[in-house]
């Protein structure tokens, strides 16, 4: 399925990204190049929910619809801080544990596993994964001898940025 790019910029043709040759790429490669970029926070946000993503700067505006059969999770698992959050914001969340690798295991409610990999977060601290629609689950995370477990879902009323998974 390939999301649709919508270009708002009051009539001119830029995109938010063009300086980095991004305008134009599927939205799975938008958000992995935003939650992998270091952007300044003041002149630059993106935010993803259930449906969008929306990117702005000081001279325009562009909005991604997500796929139809996908959705995004930003996930920041910590050990010590976190902060809540319900719709992630690729340029201003910041998690703990940067640049670290963990084992990550997600079910869906009948115990099917949709997801089951090792990720590494990027320097926001977040991990993403694209997930199927309209599940509900639990996420198993786990690092060395530390773990936890919690519930994740993926309906368009769903949260897209996770900071409730505190390693112990």
């Amino acid at each position: 399925v390939v999301a649709a790019v919508v270009a708002l910029s009051g009539g001119r043709s830029d995109h938010p990204l063009d300086q980095y040759d991004m305008s134009g790429k599927s939205v799975e490669d938008t958000v992995a190049f935003l939650e992998a970029t270091d952007f300044d926070r003041r002149t630059f946000a993106a935010s993803i929910d259930a449906e969008e993503l929306k990117l702005s700067n000081e001279s325009s505006n562009a909005t991604y619809a997500l796929p139809e059969d996908l959705f995004y999770a930003s996930i920041a698992p910590y050990i010590d801080s976190t902060h809540p959050c319900g719709t992630h914001n690729l340029v201003t969340c910041q998690g703990e544990m940067a640049q670290e690798t963990f084992d990550v295991t997600i079910k869906d409610a009948s115990g099917t596993i949709v997801f089951d990999d090792k990720v590494e977060t990027e320097q926001n601290g977040f991990f993403g994964v694209w997930l199927p629609r309209n599940i509900e689950g639990t996420i198993e995370i786990s690092q060395g001898s530390l773990d936890t477990t919690g519930k994740i879902s993926t309906f368009s009323t769903s949260n897209t940025c996770y900071t409730d998974f505190q390693l112990n």
